[in-house]
């Protein structure tokens, strides 16, 4: 019998043995999907909601001719000799295998609606006990470690190029009206499914319906969580249940005027790559499997398009902090015109600007951005993601240990803004 873990490499980050059982899997399924060899396998360490890896190929492989699955491309001929292959790292209560399906339609969504640079997914796999998908290699470095190298004159080229992606996104259509996440029928037609966000639900007509789902299945699952174990602290539990029963339909009114945008959902310099000696041109837009169609506030949740441009909410920064104050600035629209051109809140307000020239929704343009906010993150922190139970990490379990501490205080805070 040929020896199935030659070849593989050894990194800090994952045991040699974990390295061993991923390139036998990813050997077997390769081989079983599209008939090529898997000759060795290196992790990408980049990846945290995914197991990332560079498989390189047998010099040897000769591709079959098989069906396509939808949204897929064929291999290129010659075939590749590197490819990346992709697992989920189970760390939320969304299925691994909806992560999967929603990435790869969106990723033809993206494809099939703007010029840019996606990779081309090959073949993946929804229905075995763990999905995987593979896609070709993009070139280019990625652009957060450009930016660290990069004058303030190139990084502006950067930010503006970053803006003109995040614009053509904005532009894609929906599959179908309605809000939700992406995946396929079972004619192989894209359509519109439940988001990564929203458990088993969706799509929805609103943006009221998806984000009362979503509330709500926060809160079952904040029940049954052993780390949140229903916020049962000082009456906080019950406030809540008040506030479900008899009051989230009216704070859910300031979602009514929603219309469904696409949203990437992990936007910004970590997911995008750039040329190594032009760093404002792009290479590269990666990982989707967060993308949705939501409302436009979603992307500033959940992204950061530029330096500081991603709003945690009402309660996530310290009232005496430099951040606390530029972020108040930008709610409120009135950016200063004499800039400090070296100061450190200058690429935050040129996002903001670029966004704006751009005909973008910004945190001062977008109706009701701050009641949506606090909706937001009351829902996200009342299970946040790293209570999920595979999370074990020395930095999360602090993070857990703050979370039980300072949310009751902000949930206080948000119940009595509506009244509970």
């Amino acid at each position: 019998m040929a020896d199935t873990t030659t070849g593989y490499s050894e990194f800090q980050h994952e045991e040699s043995d974990s390295l061993k059982e991923s390139l036998v899997f990813a050997r077997a399924v390769l081989k079983d999907a599209l008939d090529i060899e898997v000759e060795s396998l290196e992790p990408i360490t980049r990846g945290y909601n995914n197991k990332v890896y560079l498989l390189k190929l047998s010099p040897n492989s000769t591709p079959a001719h098989r069906l396509l699955q939808s949204g897929c491309l064929p291999l290129p001929s010659p075939t590749p000799s590197t490819l990346i292959f992709r697992t989920v790292r189970k760390r939320s209560q969304t299925p691994a295998a909806r992560k999967v399906s929603n990435a790869i339609a969106t990723m033809q969504l993206v494809r099939d609606n703007t010029d840019i640079p996606i990779a081309p997914a090959y073949a993946y796999d929804v229905n075995g006990d763990e999905p995987w998908m593979v896609e070709g290699v993009l070139p280019g470095t990625p652009m957060d470690e450009a930016w660290q190298h990069a004058d303030t004159d190139t990084r502006v080229r950067m930010l503006e190029a970053l803006v003109d992606v995040l614009a053509k996104l904005k532009g894609i259509p929906p599959p179908q009206p309605g809000f939700g996440g992406l995946t396929y029928d079972a004619d192989g037609k894209m359509v519109l499914g439940p988001t990564s966000l929203a458990y088993d639900e969706g799509p929805f007509a609103t943006a009221k319906e998806y984000y009362k789902a979503w509330i709500r299945g926060q809160w079952q699952d904040a029940k049954a969580n052993p780390r949140s174990d229903g916020w049962k602290i000082d009456g906080i539990d019950q406030r809540i249940e008040k506030f479900f029963s008899e009051g989230l339909d009216t704070a859910l009114v300031c979602l009514a005027e929603c219309k469904p945008i696409f949203i990437h959902a992990d936007f910004g310099m970590l997911n995008v790559l750039v040329s190594p000696t032009a760093p404002e041109v792009i290479t590269g837009l990666l990982d989707f499997e967060w993308s949705h169609f939501g409302p436009e506030s979603d992307e500033y949740f959940l992204s950061s398009p530029g330096p500081g441009y991603i709003y945690g909410g009402p309660h996530d920064l310290k009232p005496e902090s430099k951040a606390y104050a530029r972020t108040q600035i930008l709610l409120s629209g009135k950016i200063p015109e004499d800039l400090d051109v070296g100061g450190a809140s200058f690429l935050t307000f040129k996002t903001d600007s670029l966004l704006r020239s751009r005909n973008l929704g910004t945190f001062s343009s977008i109706p009701h951005f701050e009641d949506i906010a606090r909706l937001y993150w009351f829902a996200e922190n009342l299970r946040p993601w790293f209570f999920h139970e595979s999370v074990h990490e020395a930095s999360m379990v602090k993070m857990v240990a703050e979370s039980k501490a300072t949310n009751p205080i902000s949930f206080d805070k948000d119940l009595k803004v509506w009244g509970y």
